[in-house]
């Protein structure tokens, strides 16, 4: 019972690279197209995909996978990159426009990506292509140009670079924005080269109307086209040109061609001059090509297939006769003229110059004669005598039967002809639904259009007359139509008209079996006689015939295949040897997989031929049939009845059948009332409906019992079950013969139920489910739980899906085979008004909904209570199932008033799961609950007490479970990296597996909490403590500095996705929980965050000060609650002087107090200023209420200056003058008094003593010290910058503060950290201008500084003072001196050379620095002040140096 089923998961991957790899990987596994399909529009749809980069980048990946030996050659065709560009529109409608789009002297309306960044991919894919066809040719040429620069490239085949600029909507303009008019020219040389030299016309062409290349709308492209036989690409260029010039040329061409005896021209010249509608310019091209083809048909030996082709044209029914008589067979043509004799009678035609082409008659008779002689005959009065027989009914059977049994000597053939009127009929209609479904590739459709219509030549010139076979006399069975009569009909049939004849595809319609003795011919109708057969007793006794007898059959074949290969090598000998075995192998192959499935083709036609419920009849009486013989044929009656119902014949049919019912009622209704038509019309489409729906129960009970066959008999065979001594009692007696078969008659039960899915109407498919959930056996009742929840979930998916440009949303075609109100050729739509009618179908059609979906509920409803029960008990497999019933069911019914109370009652269960051990349990009893409260919203108000703490308890749980489990698969994964053995693997693997199991559980529950907010945000916040605690969890914020450590393909994992769903749970609760509820909880959790202490203790503050500027951003706090918010961000900015427990590294502390500072920034940004002046006030008195405390005056004054510096940032001008307080504070901050005192003793103990430690309280004091004076230089020159010298800086105030500024031009950053980490960035060799850092703010201040002072008499002593520190002895602070220098110049510019003078000795000095950084430096420092001045500076100081 604790057996479960491993489903497939179809993996999705996240970088390009790995898609690639994957979509290579399952190419090679043999996938069908589809089913890659469906596995690429995943990839493409994961989230965090920008679909166009992604694409690209996989095509790329390809192109150059190409080149290394995927595929041939350049050229050849990746069909990887095409099923990536099919699958881009798809998943990428929501950014794509339909745009016009020139098309030489034409336009066409197509999609592209409507923003140029989206198309920007594709247009760098084409580029690199063209640049690379540009190498080739310059290498060709011994050049060595390359106009177009783009390297590292990789060259796409035509036709997929073809395909990039259709997918991305690339256009000419496009690629002359990006590569210039290089682009251009390289685009026409390349589709020129396509098109006259490489002979690959199609993507030539295609590229040209693409871009709309006039260079090539001329006769040169034209005649090219039509001497490679590109008949339709030479048509679409013509299209696409105005005027009829280039028309008329084409059809020329194509003529021209036909002159030479080449058909195919003539084919084309008659298909583009109905095109263009030439046909008055060029009256004999539809001629010259139906003379052709009845030439042709003649040889061949189809001649009747030439004289229907002809019709009533008398030119061509000539023409049939001369090449009858030209090819020998003057007696052919003679019985067709006696046929054509009544037509010319009627028509006055010229009858005798008709006869004139048989010849004389002597001719004649010695050609019957010859006939006669090459053939054997049968009896001239076969015919009269009876001796053609029809067999269409019983009393025809018996006869043949009787005849056949007695005979000695039995021919078999078949009889069958296509209709060419029928087929082109259907070419036709194919050619305008077609046409109007891709009006939007207009271009295509032109192209389309042209194949179309030759391809109805081609269609009548492959059909078959009569078999060649039948050559024996002109009284056998196909002439005897024609000439002698019809023959004998035996049974009800005889004489009358078949009614389903007009349904029927005529090139497929097998008219006859001929089965022949020696005296008698049997022309066998197999559909007549099917259909005269007594109901049940006829197709289903036919079926169960060749299921059961597939093996034979099957074998049969294979001989007979097996014998014909042998031939084939035997006759291919003379080929030589090689070749001999290549055409056997060849022949063997190709005829076995003929044979094996040729059984089961000839099922699915003969089902076709059948109305839909006469198919569902047939399939009900054969399933049961093969469930009462049992073996082989149970499993393939079932893939018969599933591959039938799923096809897009049967919905035809149905439809049909109910238009027929319609039909039939209007057709007898003459002179009734219209709406008592329309009410019969009803309940004859109502009696179909149910007919159908009752024969959909039927199969679906087969289908069960197959079910409970298959599992119960693989449950026994499992080593668990047959170590537990289980055995039970197989569904209605099938017992299967091992597990194979039990695996068979499983997947064939699944099949079936699936077809059944949106055949069955919901109501009957629950129904027909609803026994399994009490089976014995728990491997059923988890079938029928999953087959309960998946359609419970494509019904709501369907409900809310988005309707297709045909308004059909997912599911409705299904629908409208089980529908008595949709019959869509229902001829009393089109009666009376449109408006009317279509008014009075809607209403049918709502009403017909609303009654399914009563239905449905009523059943759907009577299982929860069950659904509940099975969640609650049972194996851990099958209480996940259940609930994960229980979960679609409360989506589905959630609008249900009866559905209120189940739903409710059965939360409890989904409650008690939660404590399971299983995390699937557990996981599936949190969505579940998800479920239930989003479907009852207020209603679940009674349960929360007992689920909410119930589900955070199980939350945090799992946080904490995965925080552990994911530094255990870390540790695990490198331990199996370094030993590289398999124990160490598994191991790896089985940790992954915990990680990802207690993240599934998170994933599950955070959407329950995620529910809770948006349906009962109002009555969460007693449980608000423990949520926070979830949401702040080490777990689920993301690490210091940004990254989680996981590489992309792990960005699929459900830890992930749990990280990605706590974050905007944190923003949601933020943003709805009121300041009064949150405040203080966010406060107690922050205080939480910082007791436990380490790298994950910091991540979670940094991620409640997010909460709290989201919670600050969504509105001003009251002032009630606004001393409670900043109560916390003053705490935060404290976090230096009260860092988090444990070890934990500087610059994790660094991000939690830019958290606080960014919030802080937020709150402000919600503030009047009347508001922000005292709450400002109030953090400069924190930070100077330690004053006395030197390491907290120094932390809190860093933070405050941190503070000052992106509240500048943000607020600007605003800030300057309230920003004064900050001046004193910079200048005390600043001035040498403040250096802390250990450093000197510090730097004496080491040189006394070198192996004593530091003292790690100086080494504090130092760093504190150094990051305090870098944000006050920060906030200064922030505030010099946005003042402009008006009301912050008078000449008191800036000789303060220049001398203390420019001496931290000689500050020495500390050389040691704590627990010796780096101290800053700056400290290492040549980082001393670090982004940032003190150096280079101070750098920045000076310059702010010195154009900000309000009188330019200011400038000097300032000047001077970064003039001195040239002179220091440290190379370091000459080399930030300079840098100085060079920012002040900046500022200054031209107003600069006021202070050059003073400034010529100190560089000249510098000219000759013994550091060659220095050095260096004030050698470009000197020649920036060369161009600025305009005189050689540098020769004037070497001279004053001399």
């Amino acid at each position: 019972d604790d057996d479960d089923d491993d489903d497939d998961d179809g993996a999705t991957s996240g970088t390009p690279a790995l898609a690639v790899e994957r979509l290579l990987a399952l190419e090679r596994e043999g996938l069908k197209f589809h089913q890659m399909r469906e596995r690429c529009r995943a990839i493409l749809a994961a989230p965090g995909v920008h679909v166009p980069s992604f694409a690209a980048d996989a095509l790329d990946i390809l192109a150059k996978r190409s080149r290394g030996g995927r595929t041939s050659s350049s050229s050849t065709v990746d069909p990887v990159a095409h099923l990536i560009m099919e699958c881009v529109p798809r998943v990428t409608a929501h950014i794509r426009e339909r745009h016009d789009f020139p098309m030489m002297d034409d336009t066409s309306v197509r999609e592209r990506f409507a923003d140029s960044r989206d198309r920007s991919p594709g247009v760098r894919l084409i580029l690199e292509a063209l640049a690379d066809f540009d190498d080739d040719c310059n290498d060709g040429d011994g050049g060595s140009t390359n106009r177009l620069l783009v390297t590292d490239r990789a060259r796409l085949d035509p036709r997929t670079l073809l395909r990039v600029a259709e997918t991305y909507g690339v256009s000419l303009e496009d690629l002359t924005d990006a590569g210039g008019e290089d682009a251009a020219r390289s685009l026409e040389t390349y589709a020129r080269s396509l098109i006259h030299r490489e002979g690959k016309h199609a993507p030539g062409v295609n590229l040209a109307l693409w871009f709309s290349l006039d260079a090539f709308a001329n006769e040169e492209t034209v005649d090219e086209l039509t001497r490679a036989g590109a008949f339709g690409l030479a048509s679409d260029v013509a299209a696409c040109v105005a005027g009829d010039g280039l028309k008329r040329r084409c059809v020329e061409a194509c003529l021209e061609l036909g002159d030479s005896g080449d058909h195919a021209g003539l084919r084309a010249a008659h298909a583009a001059a109905e095109r263009f509608r030439l046909g008055t310019v060029f009256p004999t091209a539809k001629t010259r090509y139906f003379e052709s083809t009845i030439k042709r048909m003649v040889a061949k030996g189809q001649a009747e297939a030439a004289l229907r082709h002809a019709g009533d044209d008398e030119y061509l029914q000539r023409c049939v006769i001369a090449s009858l008589v030209a090819s020998g067979d003057a007696s052919t043509a003679a019985e067709y003229v006696a046929r054509l004799a009544p037509d010319f009678a009627g028509s006055g035609g010229d009858f005798d110059k008709m006869c004139g082409l048989l010849g004389t008659e002597t001719e004649l008779a010695a050609a019957q004669a010859a006939r006669r002689e090459a053939h054997v005959q049968l009896p001239e009065d076969m015919s009269e005598n009876g001796g053609v027989v029809w067999v269409d009914d019983e009393d025809g059977l018996r006869a043949a039967c009787d005849a056949l049994l007695a005979a000695d000597v039995v021919g078999i053939d078949t009889e069958w002809a296509a209709d060419p009127d029928a087929e082109r009929a259907a070419a036709e209609r194919n050619r305008r639904r077609k046409g109007t479904r891709w009006a939007r590739k207009r271009w295509r459709d032109q192209k389309k259009l042209a194949k179309k219509l030759a391809a109805e030549a081609e269609a009548l010139e492959a059909s078959n007359g009569e078999s060649d076979v039948d050559d024996c006399s002109s009284g056998d069975a196909s002439s005897g139509d024609a000439s002698s009569g019809e023959g004998e009909r035996t049974g009800a049939g005889a004489g009358a008209e078949d009614e389903d004849a007009a349904e029927r595809r005529a090139a497929s319609v097998v008219a006859l079996l001929q089965v022949a003795t020696r005296d008698r011919v049997f022309l066998v109708d197999l559909p007549a006689l099917l259909r005269a057969c007594p109901e049940g007793e006829g197709l289903p006794v036919v079926l169960l015939l060749l299921l059961g007898q597939l093996r034979k059959l099957e074998e049969a074949a294979a001989a007979s295949a097996a014998k014909r290969a042998k031939k084939a090598a035997k006759a291919a000998e003379k080929a030589g040897v090689r070749v001999a075995e290549a055409i056997a192998e060849f022949e063997q192959d190709n005829t076995f997989a003929e044979s094996a499935a040729w059984v089961l083709d000839l099922a699915a036609l003969l089902l076709s031929r059948e109305t839909a419920s006469g198919a569902v009849d047939a399939l009900v009486a054969t399933m049961k049939g093969a469930v009462d013989e049992g073996g082989r044929i149970v499993w393939l009656s079932a893939e018969v009845t599933s591959k039938h119902l799923s096809s897009r014949a049967f919905l035809q049919a149905a439809r049909r059948e109910t238009a027929a019912a319609v039909a039939s009622v209007e057709k007898n209704a003459e002179g009734q009332d219209e709406e008592d038509v329309i009410a019969e019309a009803e309940a004859a489409a109502a009696v179909i409906a149910a007919r159908l729906q009752e024969g959909y129960a039927d199969l679906a009970e087969c289908a069960l019992l197959l079910l409970q066959a298959g599992t119960t008999a693989g449950a026994e065979e499992s080593p668990k079950a047959k170590a537990k001594g289980k055995s039970s009692k197989h569904a209605g007696g099938l017992q299967p013969v091992d597990t194979k078969a039990a695996a068979r008659m499983e997947r064939g039960g699944r099949q079936v139920l699936t077809a059944l899915d949106g055949l069955l109407a919901p109501g009957p498919y629950l129904r027909s489910l609803a026994p399994l959930l009490e089976h014995e056996d728990g491997r059923v009742r988890r079938k029928a739980l999953r087959l309960i929840a998946h359609r419970l979930h494509a019904a709501a998916a369907a409900d809310v899906a988005p309707a297709n440009k045909y308004e059909k949303r997912k599911g409705e075609k299904a629908r409208d085979a089980r529908s008595r109100a949709r019959a869509k050729d229902r001829k009393w739509k089109r009666s009376g008004k449109a408006t009317t009618a279509t008014t009075e179908d809607e209403d049918a059609e709502a009403e017909e909904m609303e009654e399914e979906r009563a239905d449905e509920a009523e059943a759907g409803v009577a299982l929860i209570e069950k659904l509940a029960e099975l969640a609650g008990s049972g194996s851990y497999a099958t209480r996940s199932a259940a609930l994960a019933a229980l979960d679609a069911a409360s989506s589905r019914f959630a609008g249900v008033k009866d559905a209120h109370k189940p739903i409710i009652d059965a939360a409890p269960a989904a409650v008690e799961s939660l404590s399971c051990s299983s995390r699937a349990v557990v996981a599936a009893g949190a969505g579940c609950i998800a479920s239930i409260v989003k479907s009852q919203g207020v209603r679940c108000v009674g349960i929360l007490p007992n689920a909410v703490p119930k589900l955070l308890e199980t939350a945090n749980s799992a946080a904490s479970s995965l925080a552990k489990a994911k530094d255990a698969a870390a540790r695990a994964a490198a331990e199996a990296e370094e030993a590289g053995d398999e124990a160490a693997e598994e191991a790896a693997s089985e940790a992954a597996g915990v990680r990802d199991d207690e993240a599934a559980v998170l994933v599950a529950a955070l959407k329950a909490v995620d529910t809770l907010m948006e349906q009962l945000s109002a009555f969460v916040s007693p449980y608000l403590p423990e949520m926070l605690r979830l949401l702040l969890s080490p777990a689920l914020v993301p690490a210091v500095g940004g990254d989680d450590g996981e590489d992309a393909f792990d960005r699929e994992s459900s830890a992930y996705h749990a990280a990605q769903s706590a974050a905007a749970l944190r923003e949601i609760v933020a943003r709805r929980i009121p300041h009064r509820l949150l405040l203080k909880p966010l406060a107690e959790a922050y205080d939480s965050c910082l007791a436990a202490g380490g790298v994950g203790g910091a991540a979670a503050a940094r991620s409640a000060l997010g909460m709290a500027a989201v919670a600050a951003s969504t509105e001003p706090p009251a002032p009630a609650h606004r001393g409670a918010l900043v109560a916390l961000l003053l705490r935060a900015l404290d976090v230096r002087r009260e860092p988090p427990a444990g070890r934990c590294p500087a610059a994790a502390v660094d991000e939690v107090e830019a958290a606080a500072v960014q919030a802080f920034v937020t709150f402000s940004l919600q503030l009047t200023e009347s508001s922000f002046v005292p709450v400002f006030t109030q953090v400069v008195e924190w930070a100077k209420a330690r004053a006395a405390d030197a390491p907290a005056a120094r932390t809190r004054l860093g933070a405050l200056f941190r503070l000052a510096s992106s509240l500048a940032d943000a607020l600007r001008a605003v800030f300057v003058p309230l920003a004064t307080p900050l001046l004193d504070l910079a200048a005390a901050a600043l001035d040498p008094v403040s250096d802390p005192a250990p450093s000197k003793k510090k730097k004496k103990k080491k040189k006394s003593n070198a192996g004593a430690g530091v003292d790690p309280a100086a080494i504090v004091a130092e760093l504190d010290t150094w990051r305090m004076r870098t944000h006050a230089l920060s906030a200064l020159r922030r505030l010099f910058v946005h003042d402009g010298g008006e009301a912050l800086l008078d000449a008191n105030r800036f000789n303060q503060l220049h001398p203390l500024v420019t001496r931290m031009l000689r500050a020495i950053p500390p050389s040691e950290g704590p627990d010796g980490e780096q101290p800053t960035p700056e400290a290492a060799e040549g980082e001393h201008m670090a982004p940032g850092g003190l150096a280079s703010e101070c750098v920045a201040c000076v310059a702010a500084m010195i154009a900000s002072a309000p009188d330019d008499a200011l400038w000097k002593p300032a000047h001077r003072g970064v003039l001195l520190a040239t002179r220091e002895g440290v190379a370091r602070t000459r080399l930030v001196a300079l840098a100085a220098l060079g920012a002040v110049v900046d500022k200054l510019q031209e107003e600069y050379l006021a202070l050059l003078p003073e400034a010529i000795p100190f560089l000249s000095e510098l000219f000759e620095d013994p550091d060659e950084a220095v050095e260096g430096a004030a050698r470009a420092f000197t020649g920036r002040l060369t161009e600025l001045s305009g005189e050689d500076l540098k020769s004037l100081m070497l001279g004053n140096d001399k």
